[in-house]
């Protein structure tokens, strides 16, 4: 009996599936240079760059995680936040008077209102992108909020090198950007099992963060 039990179950585990081999990947490696301006040059390092492929597959990402901007001595913190698609981000009030925290974006403008300190609004981010963020009172007042929908996106270290792995094979659009000039784009081709590179320079740019209020208007003194 033990032998034709064993003859049963030998062909049952031939027959079982077995996890396909995962598809090779490659690898995007770079650096970022920044040119600042001569005189009155507000970049002291890469803190504010990122480098991400805007065209990339999207992929499933964790929305739960708890974000926030703080208000406090007239200042967002932190002044650059990535989220995914489909996250919320609080933005308490723990400074000392009232603001209001609105972003012109195109597709994904809001308008929080005037709020009074120790009160917290939220924004839920849908649209992938690059989401500027000001106060309608104080025009010092400035954030950035990056919306990815894959975990294609790197920050340099202090040196300005980055990294990307595990990317499909495919061709790209790179993009390198930080607050204080225009982005720089690039076309990358990403082949299984090897590193594609990259090289960016980001020009800084007198005037770059200069915005006006939520109705177009020029700041008026507060």
């Amino acid at each position: 009996m033990a032998s034709r039990s064993n003859l049963l179950v030998i062909p049952l585990l031939l027959l079982a599936p077995t996890a396909a081999p995962a598809e090779p990947q490659g690898a995007i490696a770079g650096s970022v240079e920044i040119a600042k301006v001569s005189v009155g040059s507000r970049v002291s390092g890469f803190g504010d760059v990122v480098v991400y492929l805007e065209d990339a597959p999207a992929q499933e990402l964790a929305t739960d995680k708890p974000f926030e901007i703080v208000q406090r001595d007239k200042t967002f913190t932190p002044s650059f936040l990535i989220v995914p698609k489909g996250a919320t981000v609080a933005f308490p009030n723990r400074d000392k008077l009232a603001h209001n925290v609105f972003s012109p974006a195109a597709g994904a403008s809001f308008d929080l209102g005037i709020y009074k300190p120790d009160s917290t609004k939220t924004v839920t981010f849908d649209k992938p992108g690059l989401v500027p963020i000001f106060c309608n009172i104080h025009p010092q007042m400035i954030a950035h909020v990056l919306v990815v929908a894959n975990r294609y996106y790197a920050r340099p270290d202090g040196e300005g090198k980055f990294a990307l792995a595990g990317v499909p094979p495919g061709k790209y659009h790179a993009v390198a950007w930080f607050p204080y000039g225009n982005p720089e784009r690039a076309e990358v081709t990403v082949e299984a099992g090897r590193r594609a590179k990259l090289a960016f320079t980001l020009r800084e740019r007198k005037g770059a963060t200069d915005h006006r209020t939520k109705t177009d208007q020029p700041y008026t003194r507060y």
